[in-house]
């Protein structure tokens, strides 16, 4: 029996769907299957609030793109896996009803400890890339009249009623680098082939769309062969007939420890991390791979977004205040100069070096009551007389390691959602509430 890619089953006339493919599309859904039509149609009506179509009207019918309208959590997708398929994906539904879908790009996939559930190493046998900072472009063909079509992720490329810029420019480097042919060749009619559109002067990530201020032909624009998935499996290759395409660099490598090491060496966004014949929750389109960032080009794509996006901007404030109390500032301090948020992490920094002296008296102040008065009687002092019972109950670690109990309560308590002055102002009370308990201390 044919696969059926989960569109087709999911536009599908759900009264005509025998009871193996209904319970097919109830794992989608995240539905039990046997629960019947009703609990189906409900279930998606509720997937359905959480994607968007953008479609363009054809002769034979309409052709739609599907993308989120909202950032979802790794258990939404496990969930839900139907969503995992969402982004990207191509569907055309013909006026008598029928639906065929085009294209498939990769399907979700998440980040490497994003989850327990979603980032387990299944064995060492897999495939490792350089993962490129550009635009997807996603290449198949028309089934009905066997045209080579093109998108992105959230938009379809349908000259004259539909241009997508990404597209038109990646046309315009095919030609210029007289790969037409090549293009030709790679992309059939049973598969999606993914490619990269990389603007080696600015990144895609951290530009913002600043990139397509190159035009179509210019020699900053390259472009590389990432992937095909088979239609009739659904399974991803890295391999293609063509050898004219540059593609991103392999990684070889024994484990996939030595993995996570280079991911942070490497000067561009990371690795992207395949392991063949492995697959998420036995789906055989939502093939099993890992994302593994580089640190640093994370933070910068933040920064980016910060420029102009404000709950990027409000939420980096939070993530320097974490690197300051983690240790790992240094790290990006370079980074930050003559950014928006340089000034609050030499403030923040210096704030939270007063909060880890004051820790370091405090435990000194502890160890003294403890020798006059014995750790039990000290505890239940903080605890009733001063009514602190977070810091009786964290004492011994505040006794061990000053620095890292006032991490720990910085990173744990003091990172509430605000601008970078509530920050730095949550960060003084704490710290002059720690400096009264040490003269309360002292009294005792």
């Amino acid at each position: 029996m044919a696969l059926v890619m989960p569109f087709e089953l999911y536009y599908s006339d759900l009264e005509r769907l025998g009871s193996g493919e209904l319970a097919d599309l109830a794992r989608l859904l995240g539905v039990e299957p046997g629960e019947g039509l009703d609990v189906v149609r409900r279930a998606m009506a509720s997937v359905n609030r959480l994607w968007s179509r953008r479609c363009i009207r054809l002769s034979i019918g309409k052709e739609c793109i599907v993308s989120y309208k909202y950032s979802l959590e790794p258990r939404d997708y496990l969930r839900r896996p139907v969503l995992a398929a969402a982004r990207g994906a191509v569907v055309r539904h013909y006026r008598g009803g029928g639906v065929r879908q085009l294209a498939m790009p990769f399907a979700k996939f998440f980040n490497y400890r994003e989850c327990r559930e979603c980032s387990r190493i299944p064995s060492n046998d897999f495939i490792a890339t350089e993962k490129l900072d550009g635009t997807l472009i996603v290449a198949y063909r028309d089934p009905d009249t066997g045209e080579l079509l093109l998108s992105t992720r959230g938009s379809l490329h349908r000259p004259p009623v539909a241009r997508n810029p990404y597209a038109e420019r990646f046309l315009a480097s095919v030609e210029r680098l007289g790969l037409r042919w090549e293009l030709e060749g790679i992309v059939r009619e049973d598969s999606t082939v993914m490619f990269e559109l990389v603007n080696t002067a600015c990144p895609a990530s951290r530009c913002l769309g600043k990139e397509l201020e190159a035009p179509p032909g210019d020699p900053r624009w390259r472009v590389f062969f990432i992937a095909a998935r088979r239609h009739d499996t659904m399974e991803i290759s890295y391999e293609s007939s063509s050898s004219a395409f540059p593609r991103p660099r392999r990684i070889e490598v024994g484990s996939v420890k030595e993995l996570v090491r280079i991911a942070n060496s490497l000067g561009g966004e990371g690795l992207v991390v395949l392991f063949p014949g492995e697959n998420y929750l036995g789906f055989p389109w939502w093939n099993y791979m890992l994302k593994m960032k580089n640190k640093q080009y994370v933070f910068k794509s933040l920064l980016g977004a910060a420029e102009i996006d404000e709950a990027t901007r409000r939420s980096m404030y939070r993530r320097i205040a974490r690197l300051v109390a983690s240790g790992r500032i240094d790290d990006v301090a370079p980074l930050l100069e003559g950014t928006v948020f340089a000034d609050f992490a030499a403030r923040y920094r210096e704030e939270y070096r007063r909060l880890v002296e004051a820790y370091t008296v405090l435990a000194e102040k502890l160890r003294a009551l403890i020798a006059r008065h014995g750790a039990e009687k000290t505890r239940n002092y903080l605890r009733h007389n001063l009514a602190m019972k977070s810091l009786a109950d964290d004492m011994e670690q505040i006794l061990e390691n000053p620095e890292a109990a006032a991490s720990r309560t910085v990173r744990e308590k003091l990172l509430a959602k605000g601008g970078p002055e509530a920050l730095l102002n949550a960060l003084k009370r704490y710290r002059r509430r720690i400096e009264t308990i040490i003269n309360e201390i002292s009294r005792f």
